[in-house]
């Protein structure tokens, strides 16, 4: 064949691609790329109240609920909400869930101090579903005088269910079990995606990737020291 482009041609054609091998263990092993939430479009207003220990007297710890600071979003009737705990209290901690639409609070209930760290509030263990659409709010208080509650140590954030879209749906149809906490927090639905991550790390507890990505979405949301406690974990 004396045409060189014909003869490269015939070449190529010909040309066999060889079959990928197996995984490395290091592919095998690599830990799921990192989270980044996506705040949704119109809810900008601040709705966080409290999340770090300046001003607070020194015996008393730090309190923060794990929510963005705006309307965080649920796509969950009966969703897993997070909160941080600086340091073990023997004080009275009261959580709340409140509808703003009814005079007495959805949920109040007392949970135990005695160890720092993350933990959670399921409201549908009091056997309340969040309806579509509503502006709920969720509180936890450190008591330290019943006479006097202004002197509570308290933190605050506002929730709301929301139908999920088509392309989430189909995002979530379509991932793994790791990725679906990317896939809720690429669509701005904040609640989900941290208990998503939850999930991970009750999965495999001996494994550091699922905290370093629940700590680096804490530390979008400016949570920086829930975020710095769950890197010592």
């Amino acid at each position: 064949m004396r045409n060189p482009r014909a003869r490269f041609a015939v070449l190529c054609a010909l040309a066999v691609v060889p079959a990928p091998g197996p995984l490395s263990a290091a592919e095998q092993m690599a830990p799921p790329a990192a989270v980044a939430y996506q705040p949704p479009a119109g809810n900008p207003a601040p709705r966080r109240v409290g999340g770090n220990s300046r001003g607070l007297p020194p015996a008393l710890p730090a309190v923060a609920v794990l929510a963005p600071d705006h309307l965080g979003l649920t796509v969950s009737e009966q969703p897993r909400l997070l909160w941080y705990l600086a340091a073990p209290t023997t004080a009275r901690i009261e959580l709340t869930l409140v509808d703003p639409a009814r005079a007495a609070p959805l949920i109040e209930t007392v949970a135990a101090g005695d160890r720092a760290g993350i933990h959670e509030f399921q409201p549908g263990a009091h056997g309340v579903k969040l309806e579509p659409g509503v502006q709920y709010e969720w509180s936890i208080a450190i008591v330290t005088d019943p006479a006097q509650r202004s002197r509570d140590v308290f933190a605050a954030g506002a929730i709301m269910r929301v139908e999920p879209s088509a392309a989430l749906a189909q995002t979530l149809h379509l991932a793994a079990a790791d990725g679906r906490a990317a896939a809720y927090a690429n669509a701005g639905v904040w609640y989900d995606a941290l208990d998503a991550m939850s999930a991970e790390i009750a999965a495999r507890p001996g494994d550091r990737a699922p905290r370093e990505r629940r700590a680096a979405v804490l530390e979008q949301a400016g949570l920086a020291e829930a975020a710095a406690f769950e890197r010592r974990e």
